[in-house]
């Protein structure tokens, strides 16, 4: 609703201008306090950094509630640009008026310390600039934006929590960047996965008061006062109960000092690797396989053609541990040949085309156990593999893997020659390019 009334004002006024002419124009200037709010008004920056989206105009009889006139106009108006550029104000008759302008939030609420100024209106419609109206805003804590950038606002921010004026003096806190890698900086690997919801974040052995902050691996900041001195800090992974799930991770780093003037830069860097978690990870792999038709292609193509008259047939799945060797402990438990099969698998396309489940597959720090990547390769009906290539295959850059995650391998296309060619000429699809129908 407050976008509706907003709109309805600003075209009432708009109409209204085009009707009227203005016994005064305005020009307004804003800052965080009186001395800021005497520099000129250049650029709407400067509205957005004090959080103010609109200013009201209300024009009433001098000495009275009567209100003759009301419109809205944004913060810094397109007329602005202009060195001498003014906003038009209604078209009243001569006498003595009240201009009182009331700085609006995006959220169209109303801040307080409006600026009110007496206008005397010698002609009607005469058009007279007024160019007194200072505008001041609210102080840093009650603003409603991240004016230091540093993730708090208002009171969310250690300063103003501290009862200090401006959210940028809390530069005496000691400062920590929080960046997070998973299984080696794996780019499979997901926080949901390893069933990770926070990261706790203790500083001095302190459990009681540690930072807890979600798991990503996005970079965060905090902020804490820490006494001068050395001091340390440890990292656990939570699920989402607030239950450890990994021991207290630290590094070569995890020492630091805290000058005598109370400040510190950290950086904090960890991996959440699988000998940090208390407890291996047992689970099935779900998976299935799409084929990449070419780089970029919009859509992966289907076993069966759609486009152009090649046919997907023979498909060998493979999975691979962190050597490359076939892991050969692991089966496919709802294999369409009817009986659980181990890997490689020798298939048809169509047999993976769907999702897939595999046996319980571990992770863990045991050698064999640490990384796993699947292989798949698919041939042309009619090809065998034993002499063919195949058509389309990942072997050279094998689909990695993590717990908790259910992919759908893309596989890329290796060849498009001879019995891998999608079509010989347009008249097999509508653009056909080296063998590959691109429509």
């Amino acid at each position: 609703m407050p976008r509706l009334h907003l709109a309805s004002v600003a075209a009432l006024a708009l109409a209204t201008a085009c009707a009227e002419d203005p016994s005064f124009v305005l020009r307004w200037q804003v800052g965080r306090d009186a001395a800021d709010a005497e520099h000129d008004l250049l650029s709407v920056r400067q509205c957005s950094e004090l959080g103010i989206s609109h200013i009201r105009i209300i024009t009433a009889t001098q000495g009275t509630d009567d209100v003759v006139d009301t419109r809205e106009y944004p913060c810094f108006p397109d007329e602005f640009a202009e060195p001498m550029g003014a906003v038009g104000g209604p078209e009243v008759g001569p006498g003595d008026y009240d201009v009182t302008l009331i700085a609006l939030t995006r959220r169209h609420v109303e801040r307080p310390y409006p600026s009110k100024q007496r206008v005397t209106v010698h002609d009607t419609g005469e058009g007279q600039l007024v160019t007194s109206h200072r505008l001041v805003s609210v102080g840093e804590c009650d603003d409603g934006i991240d004016n230091d950038r540093d993730g708090g606002v208002d009171l969310g921010d250690l300063a103003c929590r501290q009862g200090q004026p401006r959210e940028s003096l809390d530069n005496n806190a000691t400062i920590f960047t929080f960046q997070a890698t998973l299984l080696g900086d794996n780019p499979a690997a997901t926080c949901a996965g390893l069933g990770v919801s926070q990261l706790r974040v203790t500083l001095d052995g302190d459990t009681a008061g540690a930072q807890n902050i979600p798991c990503t691996t996005l970079l965060q900041s905090f902020s804490a006062y820490l006494p001068a001195g050395e001091h340390s800090w440890s990292v656990a992974g939570l699920d989402s109960k607030g239950t450890a799930v990994t021991s207290e991770i630290t590094g070569a780093d995890a020492k630091f000092t805290v000058s005598e003037l109370g400040y510190a830069f950290v950086e904090i860097a960890v991996d959440l690797d699988l000998a940090s978690f208390l407890a291996p990870f047992n689970a099935p792999l779900r998976f299935s396989a799409e084929y990449q038709p070419y780089p970029d292609a919009p859509l992966n193509r289907p076993c069966e053609p759609e486009l152009g008259v090649l046919l997907l047939g023979a498909t060998v799945v493979t999975l691979l541990d962190e050597s490359g060797q076939s892991v050969a402990t692991v089966t496919l438990v709802d294999a369409p040949m009817g009986a659980d099969a181990d890997f490689p698998i020798d298939g048809l396309c169509v047999d993976f085309d769907r999702p897939r489940n595999t046996s319980p597959l571990t992770w863990s720090d045991t050698p064999g156990q640490r990384d796993y990547t699947l292989q798949i390769e698919t041939w042309a009906a009619g090809d065998d593999p034993m002499i063919a290539e195949p058509c389309f295959s990942n072997a050279a850059a094998p689909a990695r893997l993590a717990p908790g995650i259910s992919p759908s391998i893309i596989v890329p296309r290796t060849r498009s020659d001879d019995s891998c060619a999608d079509c010989s000429s347009n008249k097999d699809c509508s653009v056909c390019e080296d063998g590959v129908c691109k429509s």
